[in-house]
């Protein structure tokens, strides 16, 4: 089950790491752990941000990520090993 989470958190994943976003992403979702309800409330009227930051594609798997402490938990893991990957590449360049 880990691994179709995370297949299905991949894409999202990777459109934070190419946008550079990944600490404050990894700063909300730690903040989001402890406060899973209240998180759904505010991404319900951060709606409008998350989908001019990541797409209409993308938001949603981000809302699920928010919406139970696990999903945060393998969200924060796969940003930090994406991100780990990405800086040890030689002349990295991102689009």
């Amino acid at each position: 089950m880990e691994t179709a989470r995370n297949n299905e958190l991949q894409p999202l994943v990777d459109a934070i790491v190419r946008r550079r976003l990944v600490e404050p992403f990894i700063f909300l979702l730690e903040m989001s752990k402890p406060l899973v309800g209240c998180m759904r409330e505010l991404y319900a009227m951060s709606e409008p941000l998350m989908h001019a930051m990541l797409g209409s594609r993308l938001a949603p798997a981000l809302k699920r990520a928010l919406q139970s402490s696990e999903d945060a938990e393998l969200l924060i893991l796969e940003l930090e090993r994406t991100r780990h990957n990405v800086d040890r590449r030689p002349n990295r360049e991102v689009r």
